[in-house]
C-alpha cells in the first residue's frame, strides 16, 4: 500500500515542471508513469548505486532549502502568526493537519529498513533516527513559515511552493530552485522508499507472509517479483487518478494500528531484557520511558481518528476499515494454512534473545 503513496511523487514532479512548460500538464499520467518507471529501474543497479546518488542530491537539496530560508525568513509578515485566516479551524484541525502530515515525514525511519546494508545498525540506525527526524522538525518548521508567513494564507493554500518562491527569488533563481531544489526533493524520496522497501519485503516473504513466487530473486539478489508488484501499485493511483487524501488514509490506518501494537509490545523489553536495555541508546528512566510509550500510542490513536475523520463520506470509513481488517485476517490465514512456519519464527526468537544475552556478557 505504500507504494500507492510514492505514485504522487510522479504526478507531482509533473505539477511543479508543469509552470515552465504547461504543454506537459495534459500529460501528467504517461509522464508520470515514466518517472516512476525510472526509479524503479535505477534500484536495478543495487544500494550503493542509490546510495550515491542519494548522497549527491541530497547536499544538492539542503543548498536549495537554505537559499529559501535565507531568501524567504526576512520577508515573512509581522503579524503571521496573527493574521485572519491563521488557525481559521482551531487547534484541533491543526493537530488534523499534523496526522496527515506525518505520512509525508516518515521517511525519516526509512533508515530500519536498511538494517541489513548498515555498518553497526545497533548504533548507526537510532542516531541516524533521533538526528534526521529532528533535523526534520526544524527545517519543515521553518519551511512552513516561509510557505505560508510571506503572502496571504489565502493565496498559499492548496498551492505549491513554486508561488511563493517565485515572491521571494529572483527570476533566474526561482527557475533554479523549482527546476534543482525540486526535483532534488521528489527524487530522493521517491528513490529511497523504492530502494529500502524491498528489504523488509523480502525477509516477510520468505517467513511466508506473502506468497512462495515473492521469494524470487535475480542472479545478482534483485527481488524482482517483489519490486515488480511494488511497481505496479505505484501506477495504480496514476492510472486511476486516486486522491491523495484517500490515499494518505488507505495507509495510515492499517499501517498506525500495527504501529499501536508494536508501541505496546515493546513497553515490555526494559523489563524483559533490563541489562540490554541498559547499554541501549535510548535507554532512560523506565517511568519515563512507559510515558513516551504511551504518548506514542496515543498519536497512532489520533493519527488514526483523525484519517477516518477526514474522509468525505461513510462509504469510504468502511473501505479502509475493511481493507486493515482484511490485512488481519490474511495474516491470520496465512498462520492457520501454515504458510507461516510458527515454529521456525520461535526458533529465531530463540536465537535472537541468545544473541542479546551473549552481547550483555560481553
Amino acid at each position: 500500500f505504500v507504494g500507492l503513496m510514492f505514485s504522487q511523487y510522479g504526478t507531482g514532479m509533473v505539477e511543479y515542471f508543469g509552470e515552465f512548460v504547461p504543454g506537459i500538464l495534459p500529460y501528467t499520467k504517461p509522464i508520470g508513469v515514466l518517472i516512476i518507471t525510472l526509479a524503479f529501474l535505477a534500484t536495478i543497479k543495487g544500494t550503493k548505486f542509490i546510495a550515491r546518488m542519494q548522497s549527491t542530491m541530497v547536499v544538492v537539496l539542503l543548498i536549495s532549502i537554505g537559499f529559501f530560508l535565507a531568501f524567504g525568513l526576512p520577508k515573512v509578515r509581522s503579524d503571521f502568526f496573527t493574521a485572519p485566516g491563521m488557525f481559521s479551524k482551531g487547534p484541533f484541525m491543526f493537530l488534523v493537519a499534523c496526522s496527515l502530515m506525518s505520512a509525508t515525514v516518515s521517511g525519516g525511519n526509512g533508515a530500519i529498513a536498511m538494517a541489513a546494508v548498515t555498518k553497526n545498525p545497533t548504533k548507526t540506525i537510532p542516531l541516524s533516527l533521533i538526528l534526521s527526524n529532528a533535523a526534520l522538525a526544524v527545517i519543515y518548521f521553518l519551511m512552513a513559515v516561509v510557505a505560508g508567513g510571506v503572502l496571504p494564507v489565502e493565496q498559499v493554500m492548496g498551492q505549491s511552493l513554486a508561488v511563493v518562491s517565485k515572491e521571494i527569488f529572483p527570476l533566474p533563481l526561482h527557475y533554479l530552485f523549482i527546476i534543482v531544489g525540486v526535483f532534488c526533493a521528489f527524487a530522493t524520496s521517491l528513490l529511497a522508499g523504492v530502494a529500502m522497501l524491498r528489504y523488509p519485503l523480502l525477509a516477510i516473504a520468505r517467513d511466508g507472509w506473502l506468497p512462495k513466487a515473492c521469494t524470487k530473486v535475480d542472479k545478482n539478489g534483485y527481488p524482482w517479483v517483489i519490486q515488480g508488484a511494488f511497481y505496479v501499485f505505484s501506477l495504480i493511483p496514476i492510472i486511476f487518478g486516486f486522491d491523495i487524501q484517500d490515499i494518505v488514509s488507505m495507509i495510515l490506518v492499517p499501517s498506525m494500528f500495527l504501529q499501536l501494537y508494536c508501541n505496546i509490545i515493546v513497553m515490555k523489553f526494559p523489563k524483559k531484557y533490563p541489562e540490554h536495555w541498559k547499554k541501549s541508546i535510548f535507554h532512560m528512566p523506565y517511568p519515563v520511558y512507559i510515558f513516551m510509550m504511551l504518548l506514542c500510542c496515543f498519536c497512532n490513536l489520533f493519527v488514526m481518528f483523525n484519517s477516518l475523520r477526514s474522509l468525505d463520506g461513510l462509504t469510504e470509513v468502511l473501505m479502509i476499515i475493511g481493507i486493515t481488517i482484511a490485512l488481519f485476517v490474511y495474516c491470520w490465514i496465512r498462520v492457520k494454512t501454515k504458510a507461516v512456519d510458527v515454529d521456525k519464527l520461535a526458533e529465531r526468537k530463540v536465537a535472537v534473545e541468545k544473541e542479546i544475552a551473549s552481547e550483555v556478557a560481553i
